[in-house]
């Protein structure tokens, strides 16, 4: 469906799909259709050859679900991400609506290094848009974003009095607490 949609703004995008979907007999209409194969067993290697298509190809576009399933799971593919990071193009949200079977595009964003805020925004994006398959839309989560959590150093514990502990810069808290916030310019 978003092939169509694409194909409707006069783009000619490239798309990924599982290497099974490129063993059988659609397997040439897949590759004229700029279809690029997944290993998902070994990935490796994807994102150099997408970013090499995209040097090579003037107005380069790829369409990827990274939901990457027809069933529900608990996390997004972070493919996409990747990608985008990694070849510093623009993400562009878009989505099929199963009720009367619409779609479109959303807003465009470079990624950034903080994959909690960028996945904000995919969430804000999606929040009210049910999918083809409401019953299996997986919330856009990546497991990155946990990761990142638990990576995160755990808060300093009260150790006792706050006037016997210094700041980085040398004053007490106490002393750094208390003084007075500047509110003019």
């Amino acid at each position: 469906m978003m092939l169509g949609v694409a194909w409707s703004f006069n783009l000619n995008p490239f798309w990924l799909g599982k290497k099974e979907m490129f063993d059988g007999p659609l397997a040439p209409f897949f590759r004229w259709t700029r279809g690029m194969p997944v290993d998902r067993e070994d990935p490796s290697g994807l994102i150099e050859e997408v970013l090499a298509a995209s040097q090579v190809h003037e107005n380069f576009a790829l369409v990827v679900t990274p939901e990457g399933t027809r069933g529900k799971g608990e996390y997004w593919k972070s493919g996409f991400r990747r990608i985008a990071k990694a070849g510093d193009m623009p993400l562009t949200l878009a989505f099929p609506r199963g009720p009367g079977r619409t779609c479109g595009f959303g807003p465009s964003f470079r990624v950034t290094g903080d994959v909690g805020a960028d996945m904000d925004k995919v969430r804000e994006f999606y929040a009210d848009k049910p999918g083809l398959r409401p019953d299996n839309k997986t919330s856009p989560r990546l497991r990155e974003e946990d990761r990142a959590k638990e990576s995160q150093p755990a808060p300093a514990k009260d150790s006792g009095s706050v006037e016997s502990r210094s700041t980085e810069f040398g004053a007490k808290e106490s002393e750094a607490q208390s003084a007075p916030l500047d509110q003019g310019d």
